[in-house]
C-alpha cells in the first residue's frame, strides 16, 4: 500500500439533490433492487407506474410473488413519503392479477425487452410464476435521505402494527478529487417477530436429512478454514468473505430433500470478475450427475449428498471463486 492510499480522506456530507436529482437513485435502485433487502432477489416489474392515487417510483415482485412498493424521496419533500406509500399499497390491495401482468408487460415493452412476466420469472427465481394475489401481499420500502425521527417512529409503527415495511436511509458523500459515495442502511424493517421456520444452525440442521447434513458440516468447515462467515438465512446457508472494504456474499447451501445446492448470484460476482468464465471452467469440472441452471441472476449447482461431494463443491468455491475475491 503506498503513503497515498494510507492517508485518511475526508468525508463531505452534502445534500444529494445539489449534485443528482432524484431519477440517479432510481436509476441504480432499479439495477440493484437486492440492496433493499440483503441480498434476497427482487424482480422489478415497474417504474414510474401511474396510478389514479399517485405514481409508484418502483414496482417489484418478491419470491412469493408479494407486490414490493419502493417509494424514493430526498430532502426536503420526503415528509409524505410513507402516506403515499400507503395509499399505492391501498390502490393495489383493490387490484387483480391481470393488473400486475399489465404493469410487468408495458414496463418490458418500454425497457425494449417485451419478455413475458413468467420468462422474466422463471430467469430472476428458477421457478414457475405462482398465484400472484395483489389485493392480498404487499411489502414497502421506503428510502429518503438522511435520518427522520418522525418518518422513523411512523415507519416503527407501522410495523409494529403488522404492515410490511422498511426504512432506508441514504446519505452521500464527496471526498477530495470529486469521488462520490452513497451510504445506504435500513433502520426499519431489520427486527423480525420470530419466524415460524429455522432461525439457527441448529434449527436449520434438524429440517435436512442425514447426508445433507454431513455434506453441511463439510463443506461449512471448508469455508471457515478460508476465513469465510456464514449467515442462516430462513432455508439456507449464505457464505461471505470480507474483504477490505466490504462483506462479499460468495454462496448459499441450500438443503433439499437427498440433494444440496450451491447458489451464487451471477448478477454480483460478475461486478468482481469475469464470472460467466468462471461458470462456464466449473461447469466442466462437475460430475456428469451435477444439475446446472444459470441465469442472469442465478448460478445454481445440485449434487448428490455426501461427503465426496461436498468436498468437491468446497475446493470449486475456493479455486475459482473465493481465491479471485481479494
Amino acid at each position: 500500500m503506498s503513503n497515498l492510499e494510507k492517508e485518511l480522506q475526508p468525508f463531505h456530507s452534502v445534500k444529494f439533490g445539489l449534485n443528482h436529482n432524484e431519477k440517479v437513485l432510481e436509476d441504480w435502485l432499479e439495477g440493484n433492487p437486492q440492496v433493499l433487502t440483503d441480498e434476497e432477489p427482487l424482480l422489478v416489474i415497474g417504474r414510474q407506474v401511474n396510478t389514479p392515487v399517485g405514481v409508484i417510483d418502483l414496482l417489484a415482485l418478491d419470491s412469493s410473488g408479494a407486490a414490493v412498493i419502493v417509494e424514493l424521496k430526498k430532502l426536503p419533500d420526503q415528509r409524505s413519503a410513507i402516506s403515499q406509500a400507503l395509499e399505492y399499497a391501498s390502490w393495489l390491495s383493490n387490484q387483480e392479477t391481470k393488473t400486475i401482468h399489465q404493469i410487468a408487460e408495458d414496463y418490458f415493452k418500454k425497457s425494449g425487452k417485451s419478455t413475458p412476466l413468467t420468462s422474466a420469472w422463471k430467469s430472476t427465481f428458477t421457478s414457475e410464476l405462482p398465484q400472484l394475489s395483489p389485493n392480498e401481499q404487499h411489502r414497502i420500502f421506503i428510502v429518503i435521505e438522511g435520518e427522520d425521527e418522525r418518518i422513523t417512529l411512523m415507519a416503527k409503527y407501522l410495523r409494529n402494527a403488522g404492515v410490511d415495511i422498511s426504512l432506508l436511509i441514504y446519505n452521500y458523500y464527496r471526498v477530495k478529487g470529486d469521488e462520490e459515495f452513497l451510504e445506504i442502511n435500513k433502520i426499519v424493517g431489520n427486527e423480525k417477530s420470530p419466524p415460524p421456520i429455522p432461525s439457527t444452525e441448529s434449527e436449520l440442521l434438524e429440517t435436512w436429512e442425514g447426508e445433507v447434513k454431513e455434506a453441511y458440516l463439510v463443506f461449512r468447515d471448508r469455508m471457515a478454514s478460508e476465513g469465510l462467515t456464514s449467515k442462516v438465512k430462513r432455508t439456507q446457508v449464505s457464505f461471505r468473505k470480507q474483504t477490505r472494504d466490504e462483506k462479499v456474499f460468495i454462496c448459499g447451501y441450500h438443503g433439499s430433500g437427498h440433494d444440496f445446492k450451491i447458489w451464487f448470484r451471477t448478477d454480483t460476482l460478475q461486478t468482481k470478475f469475469n464470472f460467466k468464465e468462471v461458470a462456464e471452467t466449473i461447469t466442466k469440472a462437475l460430475p456428469k450427475d451435477v444439475e446446472v441452471i444459470h441465469t442472469d441472476v442465478w448460478f445454481i449447482l445440485t449434487f448428490s449428498a455426501n461427503v465426496q461431494n461436498a468436498k468437491k463443491a468446497a475446493d470449486l468455491v475456493i479455486s475459482e471463486i473465493v481465491k479471485r475475491i481479494v
